[in-house]
């Protein structure tokens, strides 16, 4: 199922796009005013909402191709596209999760990061949550 591939892609795309990987090896400056995930949200901003606005519509056309036989969600099952399905969740949540300090950023940049936000936690989270009814 190609879209199980596209929605893999997406995954790893975005999660470089919009979370820092912590490791020991390479910790955070504990001097930065905004939080490194938000100055990556920021940094990718444009990408992003293109990208989620893409997924968006991909996520539609799963939720009602889902919706149309049992065999649909048979073949879905099949290629693991529910678990596919649960790594975006996971990665929404990720990605609504990491806060920031509205006084440390300007107006626009505080719009920006609240645009992708709601984008990952209204948009892609309620089509996904409908789909999983």
């Amino acid at each position: 199922m190609r879209l199980n591939i596209i929605f893999k892609h997406a995954i790893s795309i975005l999660t470089a796009r919009s979370l820092v990987q912590e490791t020991t090896e390479n910790p955070p400056p504990s001097s930065l005013d905004v939080p490194e995930s938000a100055s990556l949200i920021l940094k990718n901003y444009a990408e992003l909402v293109s990208d989620l606005h893409y997924l968006n519509s991909l996520m539609v056309i799963s939720r009602n191709m889902l919706a149309i036989k049992e065999t649909a969600q048979e073949l879905c099952a099949a290629v693991g596209f529910d678990k596919t399905v649960n790594k975006l969740i996971v990665l929404c949540v990720n990605v609504t999760s990491k806060g920031y300090d509205g006084e440390n950023v300007d107006e626009g940049s505080r719009v920006k990061l609240n645009e992708v936000t709601e984008l990952c936690e209204w948009r892609l989270c309620l089509n996904l949550d409908e789909k999983l009814r």
